[in-house]
């Protein structure tokens, strides 16, 4: 039996009262700085990592609402999509589970050119403080709560990183 593939929002940069949340590198000394701003149903992450003070990274991120409960058969088949228009440097696109747990899939951008990249379950790997973990479980559809981007690509300088979608669907 084959699923029609359907895509649906993830994210809908038209809810103005969405909140993105920051952390950067501050949290541990680090001087990195940035920013999300929503603007013409876009969202825009600029700022400026610095390396100062063993920093070197900068994220965002936000609650999501996974409105389809999957039957366990279809955890192997769900895709992100994110349409985005990058500065050439690389990031990370993530997602956290309800446990805790957070999983990064890393992406290069190229610099001024619309891109449109599509993850599965297997493209992420588990995640904490730098460390990666890739013989544990990839995440599971039904247990996100968040999603959001990081760039740690130990480079100093400025960055942006405009999404215009973020989307979803079942292969």
């Amino acid at each position: 039996m084959t699923t029609p593939k359907v895509e649906s929002r993830l994210v809908d940069f038209s809810d103005k009262e969405a909140t993105w949340t920051i952390v950067n590198d501050g949290v541990m000394g680090g001087r990195s700085h940035s920013d999300f701003k929503v603007e013409h149903d876009s969202g825009r992450f600029t700022g400026v990592v610095s390396l100062e003070n063993n920093g070197g990274f900068a994220s965002v991120n936000r609650s999501v609402q996974i409105s389809k409960t999957l039957p366990a058969e279809y955890n192997n088949r769900w895709r992100i999509n994110i349409d985005i228009i990058g500065d050439g440097r690389t990031y990370q696109l993530r997602l956290r589970n309800q446990a805790g747990t957070t999983f990064k899939a890393d992406f290069e951008t190229q610099a001024d050119t619309p891109q449109q990249l599509t993850f599965s379950a297997n493209d992420f790997i588990e995640s904490f403080r730098g460390r990666t973990f890739p013989q544990n479980p990839k995440p599971q559809w039904n247990d996100l709560v968040t999603i959001g981007f990081l760039i740690a690509d130990k480079q100093a300088g400025e960055f942006q990183l405009t999404v215009k979608a973020i989307n979803w669907y079942l292969e």
